[in-house]
């Protein structure tokens, strides 16, 4: 029996061993892609996160785009205001030229420039004509020209002006292609980012699972192992219970040889006393069976437990944690404290030099094996002091 149990006992360590490295192993994998899930979510983190900082840096370019495009739009509109102006302004001056020249073929020539000079009254007022209509002409032109020149530069500067919109346009265009290219790669960051995170989710759940797992069946293998081990120690007291018995047999039946080889011998050497050795036998039994007590009885009143206690006493009147009130009745039942863990409450009590009592209270100091007697006086109560006496719990 002890080898079969000492060999259940090894299989189940073995077995144990096994689930254990089992576990063990399966526990490595899953905490090492669990890890390997948990580096990937802070790295996709980590990529959103500067993409975030790219979008928002594209975002203030476009901005800063929009404030120029805004002002080169402002500046083109009074660019072309201006433009229209010289337009305007060289316009007239060509059609005041025009209206001179086509004066000069279809009016008299008293009325041309030609006209005043053939009608000078001297060589002075000849040339003095002359420089005025010189003059005059000389006006004219550069009137025209610079009209012309700021018509020229006006167009040059509107057609800087179109260059740089354009150029912000073309930007703007670039911006927004960014932007959109951006916004797609942060979606699909977020989309893989909830993936890796739901994964992580599931991975952590299965963790606290098998974790859980494992320690019910560790538990469940500690219990096996203690009742066998259990089932073991009995096995061995009972092997010890029956060597114990054979050795206690094996003396009573030496004790028996013993005493009938002495009761031979005393029969042969007392032969001739039979019948004083009858009556001495008979004394002897009667002797034998008065020194009988009975067990698990105190005045007649059966009891199933004894005990030693410390006893206190305690003389406040009140309310028990039973809910009745407190009472000394030398002659019934009184009442005691105990603490419910060693005497249950309710219990009927025999206490040495105290009486009969009910356990139907407690008390914060009454802990283990103490009681506390009570009595309706405080002298009584000192009186009492403390001291051990012996309890039986009645039936």
């Amino acid at each position: 029996m002890n080898k079969k149990a000492l060999f259940g006992i090894l299989m189940l360590v073995l077995s144990i061993t096994i689930n254990c490295n089992a576990f063990a192993a399966s526990s490595t994998e899953e905490s090492t892609e669990l890890k390997q899930t948990q580096d990937t979510k802070k790295d996709v983190q980590a990529k959103a996160q500067q993409l975030d900082k790219e979008i928002d840096a594209v975002l203030k370019k476009i901005d800063t785009n929009k404030k120029n495009m805004n002002a080169i739009a402002r500046d083109i509109k009074n660019t072309q205001i201006k433009l229209e102006a010289a337009e305007n302004d060289s316009k007239a001056h060509e059609e005041l030229l025009n209206t001179r020249l086509r004066a000069v073929y279809k009016n008299d020539v008293n009325n041309t420039y030609i006209g005043m000079i053939l009608s000078s009254n001297s060589l002075s007022d000849f040339v003095s004509r002359l420089n005025m209509i010189t003059k005059v002409i000389e006006m004219d032109k550069d009137i025209i020209a610079k009209a012309k020149e700021r018509k020229k530069a006006i167009l040059k500067q509107k057609e800087e002006l179109n260059y740089e919109n354009a150029k912000l346009v073309s930007l703007k265009e670039s911006n927004e292609s960014i932007l959109v290219k951006l916004n797609n790669d942060i979606n699909e960051q977020k989309d893989l980012l909830d993936k890796i995170t739901q994964k992580e989710k599931e991975l952590i759940a299965a963790k606290k699972a098998k974790e859980l797992a494992e320690a019910a069946e560790k538990e469940k293998q500690l219990t096996r192992e203690k009742e066998l081990a259990a089932t073991a120690e009995k096995e061995k007291q009972l092997a010890r219970e029956k060597e114990l018995a054979a050795t206690a047999e094996k003396e009573k039946q030496l004790a028996r040889e013993k005493e009938l080889a002495a009761a031979a011998e005393k029969e042969k050497m007392l032969a001739s006393n039979d019948n004083n050795t009858t009556n001495n036998n008979s004394n002897n039994n009667t002797n034998s069976t008065s020194s009988i007590i009975s067990r698990g009885t105190q005045n007649s009143i059966s009891y199933s437990k004894v005990m030693q206690m410390e006893a206190t006493a305690y003389s406040l009147d009140g309310i028990t944690a039973l809910g009745v009130p407190t009472k000394r009745d030398p002659n019934g039942y009184s009442t005691i404290a105990v603490d419910p863990r060693v005497i249950p409450l309710g219990s009927k009590v025999y206490v040495e030099g105290y009486g009969y009592a009910v356990a139907n209270d407690t008390g914060s100091a009454i802990k283990g094996n103490i009681i506390d007697v009570y009595f309706p006086s405080q002298s009584e109560a000192i009186n009492w002091g403390r001291r051990s006496v012996t309890v039986r719990i009645l039936n």
